[in-house]
């Protein structure tokens, strides 16, 4: 495979390079809820912790325009059930933060080879209850709501579906804004504009746990930029197993059927 001059200095400055890597599989895990949990829990223990200052030193208050004091019974009263509204949703937050650290990884992406040394992916799009077989030639979809096979040979096609679930295809087409290699990670900051320059969508990979010159874990932040504000999209951790090793996985019966047919 012909390698181009931007690609081998990319490849140099992260120290490592995908296309070496001829089976894998990719486990996907999205970390946004965890984030948000932890937002929650954050913002909700601050105000718990503001007002539990305000009651340990027995601070007046105003309720609709009358001051009461700490042995009213309406002070009271607004503090307990402040308290326990405020306790509940902080316990909830830090439960379902629980749940997230056990949440299970899904297989997202295969990297493996035909029986005449191709290379190929298999996607299991677990959002759309989709499976995809693609090549550079080729590209097979299996849609479960539906029921339905589709086989695309358009090279078109064939690029939109892997520069959309094979992320590191994208590196070179996007503007890289910084790359900072560490002991035991790289951090790998890039930007594309969308369709103007008022709204770019800017990703961060944070490479670690660098085993054979291949990284092992994956964080990936992907924020969409308007003016001067900035929404977050996703947070996902991408782990790679199996590099360059045997890939045990099964393709969909009616995918395998559609190649036996090609």
């Amino acid at each position: 495979m012909f390698i181009k001059g931007d690609d081998l200095m990319l490849y140099s400055e992260l120290g490592f390079d995908f296309s070496n890597i001829n089976t894998c599989a990719i486990y996907k895990k999205n970390n946004l809820l965890k984030l948000i949990l932890f937002i929650l829990i954050f913002t909700f223990f601050s105000l718990f912790l503001t007002f539990f200052i305000l009651y340990l030193f027995r601070i007046d208050m105003n309720f609709n325009g009358v001051s009461r004091h700490f042995n009213d019974p309406i002070y009271q009263n607004f503090f307990y059930k402040f308290f326990t509204i405020i306790g509940l949703i902080i316990l909830i937050s830090i439960f379902l933060l629980i749940v997230t650290k056990f949440q299970k990884r899904n297989l997202y992406i295969v990297v493996d080879k035909d029986i005449h040394l191709n290379k190929f992916y298999y996607i299991f799009d677990k959002r759309l209850n989709i499976e995809i077989y693609f090549s550079d030639e080729l590209a097979i979809l299996y849609k479960s709501s539906y029921d339905k096979i589709e086989v695309h040979k358009d090279l078109d096609k064939i690029d939109f579906i892997k520069e959309k679930y094979i992320f590191w295809l994208n590196f070179n087409k996007a503007k890289i804004d910084n790359i900072k290699r560490k002991e035991k990670k790289t951090v790998f900051k890039l930007h594309d504009d969308i369709s103007n320059r008022f709204l770019s969508v800017y990703k961060k990979y944070i490479f670690s746990n660098f085993i054979q010159n291949f990284p092992t874990k994956i964080l990936e932040y992907i924020y969409i930029r308007s003016g001067n504000s900035n929404r977050i999209k996703s947070i996902s951790v991408y782990y790679l197993e199996s590099i360059n090793q045997h890939v045990s996985y099964t393709i969909h019966p009616k995918i395998k059927k559609s190649l036996s047919e090609i």
